[in-house]
């Protein structure tokens, strides 16, 4: 139908539908209540789960009676229901398994031994002397993540679960995305504040999903596993090294100057290989945001895939939105994933799908749709700054 005009001859502005933003506004309300109460009773997480699923029930009856009034009520129903969803869904995340890493780390450092698949990109930092008066200069680091399968206390290999971030006091190890590693090092906790103001590591380790640290002191107690990679991970860091490799190579391997290593920030998102120098440099500037891959990229990439197809190539709106489409998942896939690139890159696919479609596309509708998938995936995303 037609809109009509208003008094002044102007006609109204029509808002789009939003029925993903009060669901969204649940779960996040029903993570931070499940967070704030801790870890309860199995009994009281069942019938959590039994009630959301009784409120999704009510949302379904509620949603079939064609009036306002059932629209409020699916509306409050489905709120009730994502309230709950969050809940458990925070609770599962807090809840540890028999064979967890985390109970058998201390805040002591002991001598143990690892093995587990490599979840990150492991990243090369520089040496860098923060005691001047140290005698000796420290060596450069190698950090990623371990997901450990197997931990060596005896002469028997326990299985557990967990994951470590591993810091190696050497570089060059040749270590990739999803390659099986066995590690040897001093493995501990994280510790909470023992003093007024001081950082609860324990909390930001948990927000992190991390059980703990491994520190290695060189690069001979990393030994590589003859063991397939995961099929999706290995594609993940084909992608990476592609990209990695056109944007880098007009610089010479081991040259001194910074724009490898901004390019390598800005672009690729891998925030730690800026060195100290770097990062004074953009906080003196007032730029050092610049240096994190954001929500603020994806757009930029997107609007400009779309602009290039639509305007200068002269193709349909459907090309172009494909086009930015499929610039858009691809450069998600290649930078290191993040709450803002992931929040974008959902919102940037929903846009492009409102354009193929031909369909109205909601701004709020799309940011709710993309912290319901962040959230349901990891809701430790919440309390983190990039997510807000």
């Amino acid at each position: 139908m037609p809109d009509e005009e208003r008094g002044d001859g102007v006609l109204p502005t029509r808002v789009a539908p939003r029925p993903l933003l009060a669901p969204a506004v649940g779960l996040m309300v029903g993570i931070a209540l499940s967070d704030a109460v801790g870890l309860t009773a199995p009994v009281a997480r069942a019938t959590c789960a039994a009630v959301a699923l009784l409120a999704a029930g009510l949302t379904a009856w509620a949603a079939r009676r064609n009036t306002a009034a059932g629209g409020a009520a699916a509306t409050a129903w489905l709120t009730a229901a994502a309230l709950l969803c969050g809940f458990v869904r925070q609770q599962h995340a807090l809840w540890r398994s028999p064979d967890h890493l985390a109970p058998a780390l201390s805040d002591a450092p002991v001598l143990t031994r690892v093995a587990g698949t490599v979840i990150s990109t492991p990243l090369e930092r520089a040496a860098e002397k923060h005691n001047p008066f140290l005698p000796f200069d420290p060596p450069p680091r190698t950090v990623f993540m371990l997901a450990v399968e197997e931990l060596h206390v005896g002469e028997t290999p326990l299985r557990c679960r967990g994951v470590l971030r591993v810091t190696v006091a050497a570089r060059g190890l040749g270590l990739r995305l999803g390659q099986r590693v066995r590690v040897t090092g001093r493995a501990g906790g994280p510790r909470g504040p023992r003093n007024p103001g001081e950082p609860d590591w324990a909390a930001i380790a948990r927000r992190q999903g991390l059980a703990g640290s491994l520190n290695v002191e060189h690069g001979g107690l990393v030994e590589a596993l003859a063991a397939p990679d995961q099929p999706g991970l290995r594609l993940i860091t084909l992608l990476r090294g592609w990209a990695r490799a056109v944007l880098l190579e007009p610089f010479p391997a081991g040259a001194e100057d910074a724009a490898p290593q901004l390019l390598d920030t800005m672009i690729l998102g891998q925030r730690t290989a800026a060195d100290r120098a770097l990062n004074d440099a953009f906080l003196r500037a007032g730029g050092l945001h610049f240096l994190a891959v954001s929500g603020f990229n994806v757009n930029l990439l997107a609007v400009a895939t779309w602009w290039t197809v639509r305007r200068l190539l002269r193709r349909s709106p459907r090309a172009a939105a494909l086009a930015a489409l499929a610039t858009t998942l691809l450069f998600a896939l290649v930078t290191e994933p993040n709450a803002p690139v992931l929040r974008a890159a959902i919102a940037a696919a929903l846009a492009a799908g409102a354009a193929l479609l031909r369909r109205q596309m909601s701004v709020v509708n799309g940011l709710a749709l993309a912290a319901l998938l962040i959230l349901l995936v990891n809701p430790q995303e919440l309390f983190r700054a990039g997510f807000q």
